[in-house]
């Protein structure tokens, strides 16, 4: 997991399936990513949704940071991101 050159990452995450989503991430995407696009979602075994998001970020060099404020929010886990 390193950064991309122009800030362009593979994000996935699970949630629980009753949490309205961009409740929880979208603050954080509104401060650190340029664009973002959905382009995958399933239900895990475990019960939960698995989103896949298309991500720019604005600073690709905070990616770490990124990755940190997204996993201590409440309801989001395994967090991952992949460069593109």
């Amino acid at each position: 997991m390193a950064p991309a050159n122009d800030g362009e990452f593979l994000l996935t995450f699970q949630m629980p399936l009753e949490t309205e989503h961009e409740q929880n991430y979208k603050p954080i995407f509104s401060e650190q990513v340029v664009t973002s696009q959905l382009i995958g979602q399933r239900t895990t075994k475990s019960e939960t949704a698995e989103l896949k998001f298309q991500v720019k970020l604005k600073d690709p060099k905070r990616w770490t940071g990124f990755v940190q404020e997204l996993s201590a929010l409440e309801n989001i886990t395994g967090v991952r991101l992949e460069k593109q």
